[in-house]
């Protein structure tokens, strides 16, 4: 009758606890819809305890008495900071910030970096870019699309930023214990920004080497792997930063060019490092970039005219010594 009236849609859920239940443990849950499994497992717990507290009257055996002395017990997590402070932090939550911060700013400069080179390509294919460079110099034209193609990315970051933040008000009463003990430092978004901006300058001098370069996007596909790799390699190596952000392993990583935009970031998030290792991540970082921009901008002046074959390495070398 019960499982009739779940049919016609008068019952969701329908738990049906035998008499044998005291021995065996087993109860049934039956639903005609996949229900959530925060319901399900409020009801395994309500069974459990009452089911508990009847094996330990059973036995002579006060179940308040019982529950109290089994208690577990909680280990609160603390780390201190640069200043000497101990503040109260949730490592799990903190982590699973790391992978959203870390995991958006991946997306971002792979995907804003692969718009460039495509950009360039396109033009070249519809020889637009021929009508450009009768107006502007090779250089103006490049320094235009990275201006322009990273103030995109800031406008969809931003786009992105303030969604999550109306969603997370929705959502604010449900996530409250998750976000109880995770603080974001408005520092943290300073950096993220700042990395942002720097590691986009350097991929997107490396891209559109790729894009001036290639003739066509399956040339400029075998190619970009190259280019991403050096962004795989920090997502692949996050959970050894994760455990030991001030290893050997993540502070020569961190600084590292091609990886300070991502590991930097995580370290940041996670610890406070040594002003030290920011600022020369930072000026490596900036020095890398004059030197990714000074190869892109003169290989972009002879490549961007060039059709046909993708050209090899020891061409490459020799447009930059040409338009030097």
């Amino acid at each position: 009758e019960l499982v009739e009236k779940i049919i016609q849609g008068k019952l969701d859920i329908v738990v049906a606890i035998p008499s044998t239940v005291l021995d065996d443990g087993k109860l049934s849950y039956i639903t005609r819809e996949v229900r959530s499994f925060t319901v399900l497992e409020r009801f395994e717990s309500v069974v459990a305890d009452i089911v508990l507290e009847r094996r330990l009257a059973s036995a002579g055996l006060e179940y308040e008495q019982v529950r109290s002395l089994t208690t577990g017990v909680f280990m609160e997590l603390s780390q201190i900071t640069s200043k000497g402070e101990v503040e109260q932090r949730d490592f799990l939550s903190e982590w699973g910030l790391v992978f959203v911060f870390v995991m958006i700013l991946y997306m971002a400069l792979l995907t804003w970096g692969i718009t460039i080179s495509r950009g360039i390509i396109e033009e070249k294919s519809s020889r637009v870019v021929e009508v450009l460079l009768s107006s502007i110099k090779p250089f103006d034209l490049l320094f235009g699309k990275v201006v322009g193609t990273g103030l995109a990315g800031l406008t969809q970051l931003s786009i992105w930023a303030v969604a999550g933040f109306f969603i997370s008000l929705y959502g604010a009463t449900g996530a409250a214990p998750l976000l109880e003990n995770i603080h974001v430092a408005p520092i943290i978004f300073v950096y993220f920004m700042l990395y942002f901006v720097l590691g986009f300058l350097l991929y997107s001098a490396m891209f559109t080497v790729i894009g001036s370069i290639c003739s066509t996007d399956q040339d400029a596909q075998q190619l970009q792997g190259l280019v991403t790799l050096p962004l795989i390699i920090p997502i692949l190596s996050l959970m050894l930063i994760i455990q030991s952000p001030n290893s050997t392993f993540a502070v020569v990583l961190s600084l590292i060019p091609v990886f300070t935009p991502m590991v930097m970031l995580a370290r940041v998030i996670l610890l406070e490092p040594p002003l030290w290792q920011i600022l020369l991540s930072i000026a490596l970082l900036t020095a890398s970039i004059f030197a990714a921009v000074s190869f892109s901008a003169r290989v972009f002046r002879i490549g961007i005219l060039m059709y046909g074959k993708r050209p090899s390495l020891r061409e490459v070398i020799r447009w930059y010594r040409l338009s030097g």
